[in-house]
């Protein structure tokens, strides 16, 4: 096949045959590629034609068609039949050679009349870009490279900036990020290279990353360019920026110091240990010149107060730099952007750092600045935590490696403040990424269990009492990845050997109260630990009763379930199923019993976006059975799951949980929540109020909030209102499209949360909850309670009233919403509706309802416990609907008998007669109010879904329900479905009835009245006919009788 190959080639070049002559050669080239990848032995060629033979061959051809079909086909050059990458040195023997095909095809013969010329050079141009662009995407080896050729296209070859920015836009489209982010990436090393072939910096295309010229590129990515000019020490263009921005060079130098130092003092501690065959000495002798030129232009005084000011922004940068080839045991090894060390560069380096600092290591430095450390770790995690590509997550985790060697193996143990924090982020780090590691490569996924070896081996060692707290979630996220079946199995089940066959008795003592390890054929290889941790528990707990397990259960399961932990719940139930009464006794009349916080638990499991904790927990609640859930009332909680505790009755409280609350998340899953909720610590426990209601917490809490306390004095609290007057106030917080516009619940309790936050509601502490807020609904759902009960109780600009009208106007908005029919309702379903919605409300009204105010809201200003229901001036009749409608019925009540209280006191105000008879019920007494059918109505429709029949019977007496609606809802109750047919069948004929009245027939409606005077659903017209009627009686009972339907 190859001789006549070449054959064919031969005779096509001296006869010019057609097309397809040259499309069969190209079809058989690609087919040679994919058998043989590195052409060992398919490879030909003739005399004429030496590259006759090479896929990228028809990249030059004179036709278009054969030269987009070879750009498309490149990628075949680089990867074997199985998808597996070539090794780099093919990688750049190839590319050199297509490059070198596209630059000399980049030349339009002259065979090509004048007339076509532009055409063909823009086709080729298009070839040009199009093969890069491919080979970009294609591999990440090479894709630095590509991206640098395009760059130098525009300067080299004059192809227009617009054209290559659309090719490196789609590359970037590729990798999920906007063109500037992406150039922003790769910057570094096109600079370097740049400079490195001696071409003109200002000539660097700025376009490519969305700047209009060379002076805006250089403001915008200073911090990525500052490092490589000055290693190439081009200082002009720095002197210009400075002089148009009227700062001193100094000041760059200040501002960009951290990053300077980082890519300065690899460099110095090479030299400092003997370590220079490492590093190129010319390199070496660059960076001791830039030490010298900061120290001099600083001053050496400031700059130490530099390095121990930015000492964790150092570490950090320093950390990032670490490339270790030796972890990629798959695929290419791709080298990061310059500046990059080995790991034995970095550690030595961080070493040098620590000898800085008199009688301390950089641990011990870091731990003295909290929050310096919690610089370095967050840095870290967010590294990991964002790296898309395997490469990405290669040098994080060796990142991670390295700070785990100077932080804890090198620390001498002076984290003794800060190793909680230290260990559990971590832990939480390096087990909750390994599926996502996996997918990447299992190399990667074995390196970073490696690293968690690493951890808890000295961990175990050192502070045992740290590594317990956070025993359950790594056992429970390693134990899937123990099974037979997992490629990294080995790894993971090392790791959890090491922790549960530890002989140290803190660990044990946790150890014994873990559930058993799953006995599954595909857990095999846990079968001898399985057996050492069951005689463990045996020989220290023994018998443990179902009550005892539940209440492990809960305290593991606090902030992370697991399917096996449920699995193994559901087991013991079983086997139990006797003793399942006993959770349900309560120890004292107010509170929960056991059996009610593992319902709960298990119903908050049972919603997770998790299909297999939802499965299991199910499962759970089947085996409980049905079970009378009483007052505890089900609220919504966090998909993690993290359940957000009760709302306490003082905003001290409040404060420590929102503390409480905050510290979880930072071990949540996502790293954008972290960094808010870390933000968010800082400035919260920097005030007296919020020192205080640290310290009230566990001491575990307080001790893992290290890093978040200020060494200064904190700061007294001042409210967040200040310069906010009652206008301003007002149009900011009437914002309807924030109450009432929205209809997803997460933005819209997210977005009126902020709103009230930023209109000042007179908490400092709570308006540093804000980044949180904008992003975390569950926090939001938390304080919103406390945020307007703060806001109402300043009241110094009628905030009272601007919140009050916009509660009225949603709760008001539901029940509209409510009477349009289905038909009526189209379109989004508004967030009056949202049930989700509507209880955070009712918990707001709620909590101001457990509130006592300074001064009472009646005339008076005496206050009483009535002026609690005060807080807000709204509907509580609207309230009690909304109540109903989310199916809090006992509230619904509540809601009720607070609205017939209200009218009760606007009549006495009004002296009516009816109002003082003490011998009728409230509902009787108010019955002259056009709200005392809704409320009746209601009330039948609460007692009766609560299936109480006193409760339906006593709604206002038999002979008072007037509403024939009403009469046949308790007929209804009372199962009297004939009369209830009846009630609904009068009630349709009474339009003819209507009609008669309209004709001022009144003789003729009473008559007919008086004939079907049983039928209930007619007593509903009778008021409105007797005045006009005025029939001529005897019967002094009938009359009596009239007159009180029509009172």
């Amino acid at each position: 096949m190859l001789k006549m190959c070449k054959g064919v080639i031969q005779v096509q070049l001296k006869n010019n045959y057609c097309h397809c002559i040259d499309e069969a050669v190209f079809f058989f080239n690609a087919e040679l590629v994919k058998l043989d990848p590195k052409r060992e032995w398919s490879k030909y060629s003739v005399p004429e034609l030496h590259q006759c033979g090479e896929l990228y061959n028809m990249l030059s051809s004179s036709s278009l068609e054969l030269r987009i079909l070879a750009a498309k086909s490149i990628h075949l050059l680089f990867v074997q039949m199985e998808g597996v990458f070539l090794d780099s040195k093919h990688h750049d023997d190839v590319f050199q050679s297509v490059y070198q095909t596209l630059l000399e095809a980049r030349t339009v013969h002259g065979s090509v009349p004048d007339d076509f010329q532009p055409d063909e050079g823009n086709t080729r141009v298009a070839t040009y870009l199009l093969t890069l662009g491919i080979i970009a995407v294609t591999s990440a080896y090479l894709e630095t490279k590509s991206l640098y050729a395009l760059c130098v296209a525009v300067v080299q070859s004059n192809i227009e900036p617009l054209v290559v920015s659309k090719v490196i836009r789609r590359i970037a489209a590729s990798r999920n990020m906007s063109l500037k982010l992406y150039m922003r990436q790769h910057l570094p090393y096109l600079a370097t290279q740049w400079l490195q072939d001696q071409k003109d910096f200002q000539m660097f295309p700025s376009c490519l990353l969305e700047t209009t010229n060379f002076k805006s590129l250089l403001e915008e990515n200073l911090d990525l360019l500052l490092p490589v000019l000055l290693e190439f020490n081009i200082l002009q263009p720095l002197e210009a920026l400075c002089t148009d921005s009227e700062k001193a060079i100094n000041d760059l130098l200040i501002e960009h110091f951290p990053v300077l130092m980082a890519h300065i003092f690899p460099y110095i501690a090479v030299e400092t240990y003997s370590l220079e065959n490492v590093i190129e000495n010319a390199k070496i002798k660059n960076a001791k010149g830039r030490y010298k030129l900061l120290e001099k232009s600083l001053g050496k005084q400031n700059f130490n107060i530099l390095v121990t000011r930015y000492i964790g922004d150092i570490t950090l940068n320093i950390v990032k730099l670490v490339h270790d080839p030796s972890i990629c045991k798959e695929g290419l090894v791709i080298e990061p952007n310059p500046p990059h060390f080995l790991p034995i560069v970095i550690e030595h380096t961080l070493k040098f750092i620590g000898d800085l600092f008199e009688n301390k290591t950089l641990a011990g430095v870091l731990n003295s600045n909290g929050r310096e450390l919690h610089k370095v770790i967050f840095g870290v995690s967010e590294y990991l935590a964002k790296a898309s590509m395997p490469h990405d997550a290669g040098r994080a985790l060796s990142a991670i490696c390295a700070l785990v060697e100077v932080m804890l193996f090198q620390s001498n143990r002076e984290l003794e403040d800060s190793a909680l924090y230290t260990i559990q982020i971590l832990v939480h780090t390096l087990t909750f990424y390994i599926g996502d590691l996996c997918k990447k490569g299992c190399f990667l996924a074995d390196y970073n269990n490696q690293i968690l070896k690493k951890v808890c081996r000295y961990s175990i060692e050192n502070y045992p009492e740290c590594l317990s707290t956070c025993l359950p979630v790594l056992i429970s996220r390693l134990l899937p990845f123990t099974k037979s079946s997992s490629e990294i199995w080995r790894s993971a089940n090392e790791v959890v050997e090491l922790v549960m066959s530890s002989t140290n008795p803190e660990i044990q003592n946790v150890i014994i109260r873990l559930p058993s390890l799953p006995d599954d054929d595909e857990f095999s290889c846990l079968d001898s630990l399985r057996n050492f941790h069951d005689q463990l528990v045996a020989e220290n707990l023994g018998y443990l009763a179902l009550y005892e397990k539940v209440e492990t259960f809960l305290s593991q399961t606090k902030d992370y379930a697991d399917p096996h932990v449920l699995t193994n719940l559901w087991k013991e139930i079983t086997r139990s199923r006797n003793e399942i009464a006993s959770l349900y006794k309560k120890l004292n009349a107010n509170e929960e019993s056991l059996g009610h916080q593992l319902t709960y638990h298990l119903v908050s499991l049972a919603s997770s976006l998790d299909e297999k904790i939802a499965i299991e927990a199910s499962r759970c609640l089947g085996e409980l059975g049905p079970v009378a859930l009483g007052s505890p009332v089900f609220s919504l909680v966090d998909k993690n799951p993290l359940k957000l505790q009760p709302l306490a009755r003082t905003d001290g409280s409040s404060t420590s949980q929102l503390i409480s609350i905050l510290n979880r998340y930072l071990t949540t899953d996502h790293i954008d929540i972290v960094e808010a909720a870390s933000n968010a610590l800082y400035k919260i426990l920097a005030t007296q109020d919020g020192y205080k209601a640290a310290r009230s917490l566990e001491e575990g809490v307080f001790k893992a909030l290290y890093p978040f306390i200020s060494r200064h004095k904190s700061k007294a609290g001042s409210p967040s209102d200040t310069g906010i007057d009652g206008a301003t106030y007002k149009i900011i917080v009437e914002n309807s499209e924030k109450w009432i516009g929205e209809s997803n619940f997460e933005k819209w309790i997210c977005n009126l949360t902020c709103l009230l936050i930023e209109a000042g509601c007179g908490s400092e502490i709570m308006t540093y909850a804000l980044p949180v807020c904008r992003i975390k609904p569950e926090v939001c759902m938390f304080i919103l309670p406390v945020v307007i009960h703060m806001a109402v109780k300043t009241d110094k600009i009628s905030r009272r009233d601007v919140i009050s009208n916009q509660f009225t106007i949603f709760f008001h908005k539901h029940c509209t919403e409510l009477k349009r029919s289905a038909s009526e309702q189209k379109g989004t379903p508004s967030i009056c509706m949202d049930k989700n919605a509507i209880q955070v409300l009712l918990k707001v009204i709620n909590y101001l309802r457990a509130q006592t105010p300074a001064v009472g809201f009646t005339k008076s200003q005496r206050c009483t416990p009535w002026d609690r229901n005060l807080w807000l001036k709204v509907n509580y009749l609207e309230v009690a609907q909304a109540a109903y409608y989310c199916g809090a019925y006992f509230s619904a009540i509540l809601f009720l008998e607070i609205h017939c209280e209200i009218l009760l006191s606007e009549a006495h105000e009004k002296h009516h007669k009816q109002v003082n008879n003490r011998q009728m019920s409230r509902l009787q007494r108010v019955s002259f109010h056009k709200d005392s059918s809704v409320m009746q109505k209601l009330l039948l429709k609460v007692y009766s879904s609560l299936g109480d029949s006193d409760g339906v019977e006593g709604c206002g007496g038999s002979a008072k329900l007037l509403d024939p609606s009403i009469r046949g809802i308790r007929s209804k109750h009372r199962g009297q479905w004939i009369k209830t047919l009846e009630i609904h069948d009068a009630a349709n004929s009474l339009t003819v009835i209507s009609i008669l009245s309209f004709y001022f027939n009144f003789s003729i409606i009473w008559m007919n009245l008086q004939s079907d005077c049983t039928s209930e659903g007619y007593l509903e017209i009778i008021p409105a006919c007797v005045p006009h009627a005025k029939p001529e009686t005897d019967d002094s009972s009938k009359m009596e009788s009239t007159r009180e339907l029509d009172n």
